[in-house]
């Protein structure tokens, strides 16, 4: 199959369509396009460095603060997961229920 063709399908829960999953194909396509961004600045700014016959080293506040904003996106998304999920009730053994009653 083609990917295209699974996302579509994997869009709906049942006959119903997943709020959680098509938010999760929004923030994914953004944090990868946020991602390439960063990389694409980083080897240009390396490269300028470069050039000038220095060693380049990130910046930690730029990784800092992509991590954390990626952290964020990531919460969001479980929290999202989380509240779609329907966790089955635990139904205990009838005798030891009674005995836990007297």
């Amino acid at each position: 199959m083609k990917i295209a063709k699974l996302i579509e399908q994997s869009l709906y829960k049942g006959s119903r369509p997943s709020s959680s999953r098509i938010f999760s194909y929004v923030m994914m396509s953004i944090i990868f396009s946020l991602g390439l961004t960063h990389i694409a600045i980083e080897i240009g700014n390396a490269a300028i460095v470069w050039k000038s016959g220095v060693a380049y080293v990130p910046s930690w506040q730029s990784i800092s603060i992509l991590a954390m904003w990626l952290a964020h996106q990531l919460t969001l998304m479980g929290i999202y997961k989380r509240s779609e999920a329907k966790v089955p009730k635990i139904h205990g053994n009838d005798k030891q229920d009674e005995l836990l009653k007297s």
